[in-house]
């Protein structure tokens, strides 16, 4: 709290902004994330409220088409794992019953 005290005393411009709490959410724009393979990353992203329940909010991130973020998320996209297979659970339990 002491560097917001002394800009408060140094700027009248900070100071009438923080008795404001000026402060604004950020629906749309623009995040960029530097992933380990493919390097930057630029996503757009939007915030949609849910009217019908309050306080639930959905984000969406997309790449702009045809940019090398595009081709990027793309790339680690087509890594996804393949489905896994189906285990008959016949075969498991076709040990021999012992009568006895």
């Amino acid at each position: 709290m002491a560097l917001v005290g002394r800009l408060s005393v140094q700027s009248p411009e900070f100071r009438v902004w923080w008795a404001d709490h000026t402060v604004r959410m950020h629906n749309t724009g623009v995040k960029t994330i530097n992933h380990p393979v493919v390097g930057e990353v630029a996503l757009e992203y939007e915030v949609l409220e849910v009217p019908s329940a309050p306080g639930i909010r959905v984000t969406s991130y997309l790449t702009a088409p045809g940019t090398p973020s595009a081709d990027a998320l793309n790339l680690l996209r087509s890594w996804t794992a393949e489905p896994a297979t189906t285990i008959h659970v016949d075969h498991l339990n076709s040990s021999p019953v012992d009568p006895a």
